[in-house]
């Protein structure tokens, strides 16, 4: 997690009053990455005054303080990750002409002013779908409807800063909802229900809304394995993940006649993470159903080298008398 310049400054008091301040001085600026939540110019000038409060029993810092090339390079490398790309563009300035720490903070003063202007526009262009956000999260189709027929493009365009869809927004967050998603879900023209509604269909999972994971699939039932880019998990690990034993059932029924377990299984991490999640949220009959039918379940390894069932022994000794230290009532009970 990433330490705001706040706790930066904390963070300096006390390793340079520990003893042999010039060795123990450095943690802080190793582990620290500007924030978004701050302007990076007030960041910069922070970083930069804190350097030279601390040169003087810090010889790294001494350096970096006195050597203007490597002073603008430490900053450019402390920026935030969301400002990565323009990070890289820094980089080549330096390299093609040497930039002072002056020239830096006048250009990140202008980075950050176009992206706040950003922003707001964003701001302003979700602005307008406001009312069409509020009518997803109540299950309000009347006032949707009139907004998708003023408006046909609002049928999947982003409707927040999170580029959340009007379908996303009512089977992930919304309340008594699942006839919105159905009417929403038959309003969109055919073969629009696609690979793009498989991170709706995961967030339906991940919060249980069963009834809305059975409009998406009716439409398109392949979407039941789909894999999100990122993290590769599915609705399967979503709702298991979660504890949605009653969506976790309702997908393995889905699949139970499938003979191809490589769909659900594409790779040993597959199957050993839906072991692990679902022994992690205490369904154990869940998982014995799962080493009978998928056997490859039981011995996969993940990818950090642990084993699907390796939670059953390490995380849940509770469930097993054996792993229990019960007082003597307590035991008259279990027996």
């Amino acid at each position: 997690m990433a330490t705001s310049s706040n706790q930066l400054g904390e963070n300096m008091a006390v390793s340079t009053s520990k003893p042999g301040g010039q060795k123990y001085g450095l943690s802080w600026f190793d582990d620290f990455q500007m924030v978004d939540d701050e302007s990076v110019v007030d960041q910069a000038y922070k970083i930069f005054r804190m350097i030279a409060d601390q040169a003087k029993c810090c010889l790294r810092l001494h350096y970096v303080l006195n050597d203007k090339e490597e002073l603008v390079n430490v900053i450019i490398e402390k920026l935030p990750v969301s400002w990565e790309d323009y990070a890289a563009t820094l980089k080549d300035m330096q390299m093609q002409k040497e930039l002072r720490f002056g020239a830096l903070v006048n250009l990140l003063r202008v980075e950050e002013k176009k992206r706040g202007q950003k922003v707001l526009l964003e701001k302003k262009e979700y602005s307008r779908y406001l009312p069409l956000h509020k009518a997803a999260l109540r299950g309000d189709w009347a006032t949707a409807e009139r907004f998708f027929d003023q408006d046909p493009g609002a049928l999947t365009a982003p409707i927040n800063e999170f580029s959340d869809t009007a379908l996303l927004v009512a089977a992930a967050e919304g309340r008594n909802t699942n006839d919105f998603v159905k009417k929403l879900v038959d309003k969109m023209p055919p073969g629009s229900v696609d690979e793009a509604y498989g991170n709706v269909l995961n967030r339906a999972a991940y919060v249980g809304n069963t009834e809305s994971v059975k409009v998406i699939l009716s439409k398109n039932p392949s979407l039941v394995y789909f894999r999100d880019g990122d993290s590769k998990r599915t609705p399967f690990t979503r709702a298991a993940t979660n504890g949605m034993r009653d969506t976790l059932l309702y997908l393995l029924e889905l699949v139970k006649n499938d003979e191809d377990s490589s769909k659900l299984f594409p790779d040993e991490d597959s199957a050993a993470f839906l072991m692990d999640q679902t022994i992690r949220s205490g369904y154990y009959d869940i998982a014995l159903y799962l080493v009978k039918k998928y056997p490859l379940s039981a011995f996969s390894v993940r990818n950090n080298g642990c084993f699907g069932l390796e939670s059953l022994a390490t995380k849940t000794a509770s469930a097993f008398k054996s792993g229990t230290h019960y007082r003597w009532w307590q035991r008259i009970i279990y027996t």
